[in-house]
């Protein structure tokens, strides 16, 4: 998220913008040896963690992300964080909602070329949500009179959920990895989700550490 925010900034930086550079540089050097570590025991089966933080951006846009991975806890193989830029939401929820659409055509994606390399995905792929407004959107059998003025394009998810392709579970915002994609946290906060994002906690050893 840190680094997303800065590389907004090039353009027209400030000497604050400058400071935070400085930090992340600092943290960068402090930790040379820090990466994500692949290792699961649910086998090649594809998950994805979903969150939006609503209306941070000054232009009042929300910041969206989420990462894919194999296995509900492993290091993601691909994450995605972003100022949602095709639309102004109007509210948390419909922030959540865009956010699990253009997740859902990003996992699609995926389950195709799994499917291609030799790992069919036998189940639907679970999509983690904290956010139950939109979770409930999602699964409604038609779209309600409050959701009418939402782009058709980012409706695609209930398309995913009808399917079969995709089944979204709720997860609280105090697990949800994907929160570290959206939002600044402080030291203790920061440390936590790294540590889960990467995967770097209680594992076996005979894991395979990817240094970045």
């Amino acid at each position: 998220m840190e680094v997303v925010h800065l590389a907004s900034k090039s353009s027209a930086p400030t000497e604050a913008d400058l400071a935070k550079v400085v930090l992340v540089l600092r943290y960068l050097l402090g930790t040379p040896k820090l990466g994500p570590t692949y290792y699961t025991k649910e086998g090649p089966v594809m998950s994805c963690y979903v969150d939006c933080s609503y209306g941070v951006h000054v232009d009042g846009r929300s910041h969206a992300g989420f990462s894919l991975h194999i296995g509900a806890d492993n290091a993601p193989f691909y994450v995605n964080s972003k100022k949602q830029t095709d639309c102004v939401a109007v509210g948390s929820m419909e922030g959540e909602y865009v956010a699990m659409s253009a997740a859902a055509r990003k996992v699609l994606e995926f389950r195709y070329f799994l499917e291609s390399i030799g790992f069919p995905q036998k189940a639907a792929t679970v999509v983690y949500e904290d956010n139950m407004s939109a979770i409930n959107l999602a699964q409604a059998p038609a779209i309600t009179r409050k959701s009418r003025h939402i782009h058709i394009r980012h409706h695609f998810i209930r398309d995913c959920v009808s399917t079969g392709a995709i089944i979204i579970e709720h997860l609280s915002t105090d697990k949800m990895l994907a929160d570290f994609l959206t939002k600044p946290f402080g030291p203790k906060k920061f440390t936590l989700f790294r540590d889960r994002l990467f995967n770097t906690v209680s594992q076996p050893e005979a894991v395979v550490v990817i240094e970045q």
